[in-house]
C-alpha cells in the first residue's frame, strides 16, 4: 500500500530532512510540501493526503489553526512536528497524539510513521479525529477577562473591582457602573465593555443592561414574554425577550 505524505513546516531544512526520510521508505510518497498554514489548508483539501507532518509553530496560521480551518473530521493522520514545548508535548501525551521533536531523528520518524500506517490500515481515523478535537479544545488560548476597571471622578482616578459591580446600564455615550448606592460613569459602549467581562459572572439581560448574576435574588415573569430581574438590594430590572435564550443557558431551570 502506498501512503501519500504532506510536509508542513516553515523551515526549509526541516522539510528537507523529512523529505529524505519519506523517500527512504518504499511505501511512502511525498504528496507535497507547504511552508505555511494557508498553503497547508489548500493542499489538504485538494490532495487529501493520508498522513501529514504538521509543524505546530508557524507564523500567521499555526498547526492548530490549520486543523481548525480544515476541520478535525477532515484531517488525515497527523504527526505533529515541534521544537521542545512542554505545554504542547503534555497536551499531545494526554490526548494520545503522535509528535516528533525537531530536529527529527530517523528512528523517531520510523516509529511515528509505522504508527500512522497502522492507524490507516485499521481505519482508526475517526478515533484520531476525536482526539484532535479534544486537543484543539485543550490548547485553545483562554480569553482573559478584566477584574478591575479604572474610572475618573473630578480630578481623581478610582480602581473598581468588577466583582463589586451590581449592574451596568447604558447612558448615551457612557455606561453607568452601579456599585452599592453609588454609580460611576465610564466612556465606553455596552458591547465593548461586555466583551471584556467574564460571561460566567455578568449577563446581558437587555440592550441597555448588564447584571452581575451573583446579585440576582429572583426573576419574575411579566406580560409580553418579558421578565423582571430583582436584585438583592431591591433594584428591579427588565429582561427583554431577545436576551431570554442567553439566560436559559445560564440558569437550567429558567423557562
Amino acid at each position: 500500500m502506498m501512503y501519500n505524505v504532506l510536509i508542513v513546516d516553515d523551515e526549509s531544512h526541516a522539510r528537507e530532512r523529512l523529505k529524505k526520510y519519506i523517500k527512504s521508505d518504499s511505501e511512502l510518497k511525498v504528496a507535497g510540501e507547504c511552508s505555511n498554514g494557508v498553503e497547508a489548508v489548500e493542499s489538504i483539501s485538494k490532495q487529501q493526503p493520508d498522513i501529514v507532518f504538521l509543524d505546530v509553530q508557524m507564523p500567521k496560521m499555526d498547526g492548530l489553526g490549520v486543523i481548525e480551518t480544515v476541520g478535525a473530521e477532515n484531517m488525515p493522520v497527523v504527526i505533529f512536528v515541534t521544537a521542545y514545548d512542554r505545554f504542547a508535548i503534555q497536551a499531545f501525551k494526554v490526548n494520545a497524539m503522535d509528535y516528533v521533536l525537531k530536529p527529527v531523528a530517523k528512528d523517531r520518524f520510523i516509529e511515528s510513521i509505522n504508527r500512522a500506517k497502522n492507524s490507516i490500515q485499521n481505519r482508526k481515523n475517526g478515533e484520531l479525529n476525536r482526539r484532535l478535537l479534544n486537543l484543539l479544545e485543550e490548547m485553545k488560548p483562554q480569553k482573559q477577562y478584566i477584574d478591575r476597571i479604572m474610572v475618573k471622578s473630578s480630578d481623581r482616578m478610582y480602581l473598581i473591582k468588577t466583582e463589586d459591580i451590581d449592574w451596568i446600564e447604558a447612558d448615551d455615550n457612557y455606561v453607568k457602573l452601579h456599585v452599592g448606592p453609588k454609580y460611576h460613569l465610564l466612556r465606553q459602549t455596552m458591547k465593548s465593555l461586555e466583551d471584556t467581562l467574564d460571561p460566567d459572572i455578568f449577563l446581558r439581560i437587555h440592550r441597555s443592561v448588564i447584571v452581575n448574576m451573583d446579585r440576582i435574588k429572583e426573576i419574575q415573569q411579566w406580560f409580553n414574554n418579558e421578565y423582571t430581574v430583582i436584585l438583592k438590594d431591591g433594584t428591579e430590572l427588565t429582561m427583554s425577550r431577545g436576551y431570554k435564550d442567553k439566560a436559559k443557558e445560564m440558569f437550567k431551570n429558567f423557562n
